[in-house]
């Protein structure tokens, strides 16, 4: 018979009698370690794009508040001049052009508050739906261990469980 034969009633194997066990695992553990690390890669790449969205986000936030600082510098050099009443022609040209810089750059501002609102609620959704898929991958994981469809025993358990980490 076979070296890799197992008792039905105790999943051990039969005494070798001449020759040797092959080394190679038998498939189902093989098939076993392949959908391991193929779930394991679509966890990380989860993961990464999540940690990428993350990135994007803060990028954005940075953005805003450059424009939010020199917006409010503007409003300030507007505000000095209206306070000084300069009411040379020079000057109220100058203050023309710093108020419409003003209003430009508050409508900038707003705009991208809603761009960076509308971001923040995608980053939000797409990492909660990546956690999601994260959560699945790994109860899949644990769902092709703990399987029963292999009729898996508890020596190949204890395999299975040493290729894991775990004692049995």
């Amino acid at each position: 018979m076979d070296a890799r034969t197992r008792s039905i009633l105790t999943g051990d194997r039969f005494p070798i009698v001449y020759g040797e066990l092959d080394p190679t695992p038998d498939p189902f553990v093989q098939q076993m370690r392949l959908e391991q690390a193929a779930q394991t890669d679509k966890a990380n790449e989860a993961e990464q794009y999540a940690l990428s969205l993350r990135d994007a986000h803060d990028l954005l936030q940075e953005s805003l508040n450059a424009a939010t600082v020199y917006a409010k510098s503007l409003e300030a050099e507007v505000d000095k001049l209206r306070q000084q009443g300069l009411d040379l022609g020079d000057s109220r040209e100058e203050n023309k052009r710093l108020v419409a810089a003003t209003t430009q750059m508050r409508a900038e501002i707003l705009t991208l508050n809603r761009a960076l609102s509308s971001t923040k609620e995608q980053v939000r959704e797409e990492i909660q739906g990546l956690w999601m898929r994260v959560a699945h991958l790994a109860s899949s994981i644990e769902a092709i261990h703990a399987s029963n469809s292999w009729r898996i025993t508890r020596p190949l358990r204890a395999v299975v469980g040493a290729l894991r980490g775990r004692k049995h």
